[in-house]
């Protein structure tokens, strides 16, 4: 009888196999990699001017996978060294970076993970040529307010003046942003007033900067509200938002946001500006957002 070679079969991905034997798997090559290990969906890496506010992580671990030996891996920072630095020895199946300043852009920081060192390295026990991966990372910051609203009133029972107290009571609402142009929800907000007021006309009112009131909005929805009131027997008199003389200027003074801290003037400036109070209102005036 004479003797044939066994049929082949040609499998889609084009190897061949004799017809009713299973075709040999074929094992994947690792793919090197690294992920941000993050708190929760929403964690991020922040940076807010060596503040850390609790809710937010000013360090992040990022951890390798797809690699074959954990005690050959190498990180180092391709770009944006003036944004994160490594907290410990870069090297291992995870390391952990900490902010040093928001970015610029989104991923503008990239960190690199290879097994082997060196240009010409080669992985031990495969002769093959070193593997790398190099990953992106945003550092988010707090950078700028947006005005939402400004409004004027002669109601003052919520700051509890008698009834009929003449006054004035001005509410500014701000959103608080980051740099990649998120609202910034959990952050806490402090005002700071760099000098002392200039007065406009001879006044005995009060300084903010000396006002009994907390200068602080923590742990926001996003969003905050400045007050600024005068009602009682100062000279001159405040009167109502809608009286004739409301807009006699009074005085004014520097006057700055800054968010990361429950502290006066700690964290990231976002905003500056002048103060401006009149007999009927206050205003703020000439606003730089985001504040250098």
């Amino acid at each position: 009888m004479e003797s044939s070679a066994p049929d082949t079969v040609r499998l889609a991905e084009g190897t061949e196999t004799l017809e009713g034997t299973p075709a040999a798997a074929t094992e994947a090559e690792p793919s090197l990699s690294w992920e941000h290990d993050k708190r929760s969906a929403h964690d991020a890496l922040w940076w807010f001017n060596d503040e850390h506010p609790r809710w937010f992580s000013t360090n992040a671990t990022l951890v390798a996978s797809g690699y074959g030996d954990p005690y050959i891996l190498n990180w180092r920072i391709v770009r944006g060294a003036d944004k994160v630095a490594f907290e410990d020895a870069p090297t291992g199946p995870a390391v952990t970076v900490r902010s040093k300043a928001g970015s610029r852009h989104a991923d503008d920081v990239e960190i690199e993970v290879s097994e082997g060192t060196g240009a010409d390295a080669v992985a031990p026990n495969t002769g093959l040529p070193a593997v790398a991966y190099t990953g992106k990372l945003t550092v988010r910051m707090p950078h700028r307010l947006i005005q939402r609203s400004v409004n004027d009133s002669a109601n003052l029972s919520g700051l509890g003046a008698p009834a009929g107290s003449p006054g004035f009571w001005t509410t500014i609402d701000y959103r608080i942003v980051d740099n990649v142009s998120g609202t910034i929800v959990g952050a806490t907000v402090n005002e700071n007033f760099p000098g002392s007021k200039t007065n406009d006309q001879p006044n005995d009112w009060p300084s903010p900067a000396s006002f009994s009131t907390t200068p602080s909005w923590p742990n926001t929805n996003g969003t905050f509200i400045d007050n600024w009131f005068v009602w009682g027997g100062y000279t001159p008199a405040p009167v109502a938002p809608t009286a004739a003389n409301a807009n006699q200027s009074v005085d004014h003074m520097a006057h700055e946001f800054y968010v990361g801290s429950t502290v006066a003037g700690r964290g990231v400036r976002v905003q500056t500006h002048t103060a401006h109070r009149y007999r009927g209102y206050a205003r703020h005036e000439g606003i730089t957002t985001p504040a250098p």
